[in-house]
C-alpha cells in the first residue's frame, strides 16, 4: 500500500507523466489515470510483476501480487502467500495472505484499503 500511495503521490508532485515502473524499467500508470481505480489496479499488477511468492509456485503462478476483488478472500493453498489488489471505480484495496489459513482474527490475513483520487 505504501507503494501504491508513494507513486500516486509522484504523479500529484511532477504533475503529469508516468509511474509505477516495473522490472524492466517501464512505467505502467499513466498519471491522467490517477483517479482510475481499475488503471491503477492493472498497473500495481503489472509494476510489482517481479515479486515473487514465498511459498514458490503457487496455483501455477509464482508470482506474488495478482488481480482481486474488492472483498476479503478466503486462505486457502491456493493462495496462500498472495497479495490481492482490487478496486470498485475510486478505492483501492489489498488483501493479503501470509499463510494458507490466514483470517483478520489470527493477523494472517493482511487488508488494507485507500481511496484513489
Amino acid at each position: 500500500m505504501k507503494y501504491v500511495a508513494a507513486e500516486l503521490n509522484k504523479c500529484n508532485i511532477q504533475g503529469g507523466g508516468k509511474a509505477m515502473k516495473d522490472k524492466d524499467g517501464a512505467e505502467q500508470l499513466e498519471c491522467g489515470d490517477v483517479g482510475n481505480g481499475s488503471a491503477v489496479k492493472d498497473a500495481t499488477v503489472l509494476a510489482l510483476s517481479d515479486f515473487k511468492n514465498s511459498y514458490g509456485e503457487v496455483d501455477n503462478a509464482k508470482e506474488a501480487v495478482h488481480a482481486g476483488g474488492i472483498t476479503a478472500t478466503t486462505c486457502n493453498n491456493n493462495n496462500k502467500g498472495r497479495t490481492l489488489v482490487g478496486e470498485d471505480a475510486d478505492s483501492f484495496y489489498v488483501f493479503t495472505c501470509a499463510t494458507a489459513d490466514g483470517t483478520a482474527d489470527n493477523g494472517n490475513l493482511l487488508s488494507n484499503q485507500t481511496v484513489v483520487e
